[in-house]
């Protein structure tokens, strides 16, 4: 399981926002083009109808007698209201066919996401509809700030936007979390399953925790702090 965690920084406290991957679904790339195949999923699959961001991953099939799955390498990060017509004229999963080797396979990676809350919130301008915004999983606000803290970390190759180290400059960023006093950011990738097992950019994948400084801008290992 993994999760996003969004500390609120105070001189006597630091408040915890969780966005948690509580679970996630995989579908080979031919299933995800067939818009029956994925209306069939939406309606009758729990963790694809709660999804809104998913990764696009290739995976090398190993053994010669035995085939097993690696890990899956992150190519395209996204989030979609619309799974069923979302795929099948999907320019970055099209291109993605391009880059895949015999012996790799495409899957997109359905992901759902909890969200948790530990302290006092504290924001400055709108309090409740700010915070409100952050917390609702189904809300755009909410869904792109994980998103694109999602690329800052892995990096995809097919992630034309926001595909870049520099997460203080990123102006939904600034304006939710940033001029709310938010200074880090927190991100676990760890999954158990190798298959969930995501790699890419700047994972590091002997560690699963992640803290971005918003006031500095770096990076480090490691789990969020109350201080």
């Amino acid at each position: 399981m993994s999760f996003v965690y969004l500390r609120v920084s105070k001189n006597f406290m630091n408040d915890t926002i969780c966005y948690k991957i509580q679970n996630a679904y995989m579908l080979p790339y031919e299933k995800a083009i067939d818009e029956k195949a994925m209306d069939y999923y939406e309606k009758n699959n729990e963790i694809i109808a709660s999804s809104r961001i998913y990764f696009i991953c290739k995976l090398r099939l190993n053994g010669f007698i035995i085939k097993r799955l690696s890990k899956p390498e992150v190519l395209y990060i996204g989030e979609t209201f619309d799974k069923k017509n979302r795929f099948s004229p999907h320019k970055k999963l099209l291109k993605a066919t391009t880059i895949v080797k015999k012996n790799e396979i495409l899957a997109v990676y359905f992901l759902h996401i909890r969200f948790s809350y530990f302290g006092l919130n504290q924001f400055q301008n709108n309090p409740l509809d700010i915070f409100n915004e952050i917390k609702d999983i189904y809300n755009k606000t909410s869904i792109r700030l994980v998103e694109r803290l999602f690329i800052k970390l892995f990096n995809p190759v097919l992630n034309d936007k926001h595909n870049d180290e520099n997460v203080l400059e990123d102006n939904l960023v600034k304006k939710k979390l940033i001029d709310n006093f938010i200074q880090y950011v927190n991100l676990d990738v760890g999954m158990n399953d190798n298959i969930f097992n995501f790699i890419g950019g700047r994972r590091n994948e002997s560690q699963d925790l992640y803290t971005f400084d918003l006031t500095n801008n770096e990076m480090t290992f490691g789990h969020p702090l109350i201080e």
